[in-house]
């Protein structure tokens, strides 16, 4: 008979130890899956985020550099633009016709000098 209760508790302990056991195995591979996902999203988050922050800072840096190159060509061409006509203005101006027919100046020279003049 003792033997037989023995065996008996014996048995019933080994039971309640497999099923701590198994609740254990339990926790411990869902606190596993959660840690491993909780990883994963946060991974994927940063490098959505940094993917962005790139994309956005190329798209402004391009900006930026088409702002800057559209500036100075503007203000080149303006420049080039007035200097040119002021030299044609006074091309005219001074080469009247008087000065033409006593050869002391022509339009074409005057324009070349006065352009001559602003580029050096």
């Amino acid at each position: 008979m003792m033997n037989t209760a023995q065996n008996e508790r014996q048995k019933k302990a080994e039971v309640v130890v497999v099923i701590e056991v198994a609740a254990a195995a339990r926790v411990v591979v869902v606190v596993v899956v959660v840690v491993v996902v909780v990883t994963v999203v946060v991974v994927v988050v940063v490098v959505v985020v940094v993917t962005v922050v790139v994309v956005v800072v190329i798209v402004v840096v391009v900006v930026v550099v088409v702002v800057i190159v559209t500036v100075v060509v503007v203000v080149v061409v303006v420049v080039v633009v007035v200097v040119l006509v002021e030299c044609w203005r006074e091309g005219k101006r001074e080469s009247s016709f008087e000065n033409i027919k006593k050869g002391i100046i022509t339009e074409r020279g005057t324009y070349m000098l006065c352009l001559r003049n602003h580029w050096h």
